[in-house]
Parts: C-alpha cells; sequence; structure tokens
C-alpha cells in the first residue's frame, strides 16, 4: 500500500514537474518573441531616420563618416551589407547572436540593407533618435517642417509631439537644461519598477520641445500572460493527474474484475451497497473474495472428513472379508498382499484426516514441558518399530518449551519416521537451547534429499524420486504434517545443507506456561 501510494505521489510530483518545466519553456518563448517584436516596433522610427540619412550620404566615405557619428551617438553598431535575398516590402528581421545582442537588418533599397547591432532600446538610443530626428527636420524650409513631421511621425509605433514647454509638467531644473540645448529623459515609476519614459528635447529656437513617448519599457510578465500561465497551468495539471487518476481507476476496475472471477458462484449472491467510489467497490469485493475463499477452505475441510470417513466403512468391511478368506484356506500370500493394500489405504485415510484436522485448527492449547525426557521417551519408542537403526539422543542443556504435546509427537515420530526409512544404520537427535529459542536437529545418514526436491519438500502430496531409497513408501503427507505443526507452535523448520543424509532443524521460541497459539 505504501508503494502504491509512494508511486502516486511520485507521478504527481513528476506531472506537476513537467508541466512547470513546459511552462518555463513556452514563457521564454513567447517573451523572446514579445520581446522581438517589441525591439522592432521601437526600432522602426530610428532606423527610417538612419535609411533617410544614409541615402542623402551620396559619397561612400561621407556615409562611413556618418555612420561612425551616428553609432557612437546611439552606442550601437552600424554597417551597410548587401542582402542575401531581394526584399520585396520594408520589413525589419532580428536574430540573436551567442552574446545576446541583437541583430536587426533593414532594407534600404534593392541592393543594400541597414545592419544595426545593440543590446536593446536605451537612452543612447532615443535621445540619438530624437537628435537625428531634429536635424532631419532641420533641413527642410519652416514652412514645410510640420508636414514632413507628420510624415516622420507615421513611421514610428510610439508617439512623438511638437508641445509648449508651459504644457509639460517639467522642474526648474529640467527646464533649465532645456535650455541650454540638453535633452531630458523623464521615467514614469509604478513600485519601484520602470514602466515607461519621455524624451524631451528643445525645438530649434522656440519655446516648444519635441516629445517623444511616452515609450514603454518591455514588460516580462504582464498582468494577462501571468493569468493566462496560471490558467494554462492549472488545465495542464488537472488533465495530467485525471489521466493519472484514470489509470489506477482502470487498474483498479482490472482487479475488481479479477476479484469477481473467483467462483462467484460458490456463495450466495451479495448486492454491493450504492454510491461506493471505486477503492470502496474493491474493498468490498475483496471482503467478499475473503468470505468465498473461507467457505471454499470450509468446504474442502468438509469434504475430506466426509470422504475419509466414508471410504473407512468399505475398507473395514473389506478387511473383515479378507479374514474371513484366510480362514477357509484361500492363498495366505494373496490375502496378506490385499491386507497390506488395506493397510495403506487406512494410513492415507489417517494422514489426510490428521492432515485437515490440523490445517483447520487456528489455535492450539500449550504447556510447558521438560524436553529432554519427553523427546528422549518418544526416540526410545522408535527402537522398537525399527530395531535396525540406531537411534540417539543428545541434549547440550536442560531445555523447557511451551508445546501441544499430541501435536508435538505427532511432528517428532513423523520426522523420526521418515529419517529412519531412508537411514542407512543411524539416526541422531540433538536438542539445544537459549534464552529465546529452543532447537531441535534430526539427522539421518541416508541418500539425502536432492536438489531438485529440496524447495518442495514440505509441500502436501511431494514425493521426491523412488530410487532414494527401497524402503521409499508413503503418499507425502508427513512432512507437510510436520511443517504444519511447527508453524502452530510459531517456530520454524528448515532442511539444512549436509554432505550426507537429512538434516532437519526445527526452531521452537521459548513461550510461557498456558500460552495459545
Amino acid at each position: 500500500m505504501q508503494t502504491l501510494f509512494l508511486r502516486i505521489y511520485g507521478s504527481v510530483i513528476v506531472a506537476i514537474s513537467l508541466v512547470l518545466l513546459l511552462t518555463y519553456f513556452v514563457f521564454s518563448e513567447i517573451n523572446h518573441h514579445r520581446y522581438q517584436q517589441h525591439l522592432a516596433e521601437q526600432l522602426s522610427g530610428t532606423l527610417y531616420l538612419i535609411k533617410q540619412g544614409i541615402e542623402r550620404q551620396k559619397d561612400t566615405a561621407d556615409r562611413e563618416r556618418w555612420l561612425e557619428l551616428v553609432a557612437s551617438l546611439m552606442n550601437v553598431s552600424l554597417s551597410v551589407s548587401s542582402p542575401s535575398k531581394v526584399p520585396n516590402q520594408i520589413n525589419i528581421s532580428l536574430q540573436q547572436n551567442e552574446q545576446n545582442r541583437y541583430r536587426v537588418s533593414y532594407p534600404i533599397n534593392a541592393q543594400q540593407q541597414l545592419d544595426l547591432t545593440l543590446n536593446g532600446v536605451s537612452e543612447h538610443l532615443v535621445t540619438g533618435t530624437a537628435f537625428l530626428l531634429l536635424n532631419e527636420l532641420g533641413l527642410y524650409p519652416a514652412q514645410q517642417r510640420q508636414m514632413i513631421f507628420q510624415s516622420i511621425s507615421s513611421e514610428f509605433n510610439y508617439p512623438i509631439h511638437r508641445v509648449s514647454s508651459d504644457s509639460q509638467v517639467l522642474d526648474s531644473e529640467q527646464l533649465e537644461r532645456l535650455t541650454r540645448g540638453e535633452m531630458v529623459i523623464i521615467w514614469q515609476t509604478e513600485f519601484d519598477s520602470s514602466l515607461s519614459f519621455d524624451v524631451f528635447a528643445p525645438w530649434g529656437n522656440s519655446q516648444d520641445l519635441l516629445k517623444l513617448g511616452t515609450i514603454n519599457v518591455f514588460e516580462q510578465y504582464p498582468t494577462w500572460l501571468l493569468v493566462s500561465g496560471f490558467a494554462a497551468v492549472l488545465v495542464a495539471l488537472a488533465l495530467l493527474i485525471l489521466l493519472i487518476l484514470r489509470l489506477i481507476v482502470n487498474r483498479l476496475t482490472y482487479i475488481q474484475h479479477k476479484v469477481d472471477a473467483i467462483e462467484p458462484e460458490l456463495i450466495e449472491a451479495t448486492k454491493m451497497p450504492e454510491h461506493l467510489d471505486v477503492i470502496n467497490q474493491l474493498t468490498w469485493k475483496i471482503d467478499q473474495m475473503a468470505l468465498r475463499i473461507k467457505r471454499l477452505i470450509a468446504q474442502k475441510h468438509q469434504m475430506f472428513r466426509a470422504v475419509s470417513h466414508d471410504l473407512r466403512t468399505p475398507l473395514s468391511k473389506a478387511q473383515f472379508r479378507l479374514e474371513a478368506l484366510s480362514q477357509i484356506g484361500v492363498d495366505n500370500t494373496l490375502v496378506e498382499q490385499t491386507k497390506a493394500d488395506m493397510n495403506q489405504l487406512n494410513l492415507l485415510i489417517g494422514d489426510l484426516l490428521s492432515y485437515e484436522k490440523i490445517s483447520e485448527s487456528e489455535r492450539i492449547t500449550k504447556e510447558t514441558l521438560e524436553l529432554n525426557h519427553f523427546i528422549m521417551t518418544i526416540v526410545d519408542g522408535m527402537t522398537i518399530v525399527f530395531p535396525k537403526v540406531k537411534f540417539s539422543f543428545e541434549a547440550q542443556n536442560f531445555c523447557v518449551a511451551a508445546i501441544n504435546k499430541q501435536l508435538f509427537t505427532r511432528m517428532l515420530e513423523n520426522l523420526l519416521n521418515n529419517a529412519a526409512r531412508f537411514a542407512e544404520s543411524s539416526v541422531v537427535v540433538a536438542l539445544s537451547s537459549n534464552d529465546t529459542t529452543t532447537v531441535l536437529d534430526i539427522i539421518d545418514d541416508g541418500p539425502g534429499v536432492d536438489e531438485k526436491s529440496k524447495a518442495h519438500i514440505f509441500e502436501p502430496f511431494y514425493q521426491q524420486d523412488q530410487s532414494r531409497s527401497a524402503n521409499c513408501s508413503g503418499y507425502g503427507l508427513g512432512l507437510a504434517i510436520v511443517k504444519q505443526i511447527v508453524s502452530q507452535h510459531a517456530g520454524e523448520i528448515e532442511l539444512m545443507a549436509t554432505s550426507q543424509g537429512a538434516h532437519f532443524r526445527i526452531r521452537l521460541p521459548n513461550q510461557a506456561e498456558g500460552e495459545e497459539s
């Protein structure tokens, strides 16, 4: 569950990161395009005036000197070059170089173009523009200047006016500078940020002023862009999170279908409560699946018990008839073989009933016992059953543990019976304990367990290759019963690595008297 939520949170974080990263690149591209457009608009009138000045310079040397003067005045780089293709209209093109400077190209005629390199709109550029504008007007007679001024103003993308000095809000220092022939720049600020500015220059010997502006400074993040970007981010995040949730819902729905496919007809159909979301629907269906599994297990236990008990009745009758046949002189060899088969079936039924009974028991009652004497008694009893096998018991210390006597006896007898059937000559039982754990080892000197069988040795009905021992018999339930009993004692059993024979080790926790598990 924790991994699932980590994956969900991780997906949301990745989605947010991707959206923010994409938003950053989109904003950067939008602002780059906006700034180029802004720069082209601010430079349109300036480039027109420079073009007019170049066309008036008939001599190449004069044109070069004039360009150097204008470049120094505006703090930019100016040159004239041949265009790569013939322009079909007057159009400003901009390119950004590796030094983050802008190269502006403006057609002069079909054979020439003006190249201007600058960092951006600056005070030098605007004051130089005002100087070129006044210089351009000075080339015409006074009666034509207003008409020429109106013609030039149409080339600008920001307003230019001839205004009276009395109509402008200027302080005495600014008026004094204008009287001296200097230019004045007045900034309009808001929240300590420069938003726009006006440029004032004296209009010849009159009391009028040339006003350029208001000229807006480029604003990287205007309100409309921020609102649009925020809305776009929210929409993108909503779509991505919706996609993630949709994928999760699809996975949960798939799990629901798989849960429904587990034999739903074996129990009575229960109507799902209404108005449940997909998580609660899955929870409800898992609960229903648990009920189905529980009933299936109960039905399996009931079937095993019924079949086992029902089988014992005809087996008992068959054994009785075999006894009768032996008494009337029928071939004793055949009768004895049939009896042996019947005994094997009885053993199988007994093992099945034992395994089912042990598997069905959820809790067992234990008592604290001194294990040394208890285990020694069981080991001694096995010498009667297997007289050709030497049984030995070794105890490193005095061991006490909480066990269920009946189940523990069945467990140890199964292990000893299994070891004796495969042993060459001896079986060793070793007992030891520490403050927390009791360890019981059963070791035989037989052929051991092959590698293929080690992973399956405790599975019900599993039998390894019959060639392991000529004495091999049974139905593969003995070790499965052992593992089940060990688990009910909250212990562990494992097959230890050994060079010869089989070595089973059981670890049981030391528990208090009367504890149940």
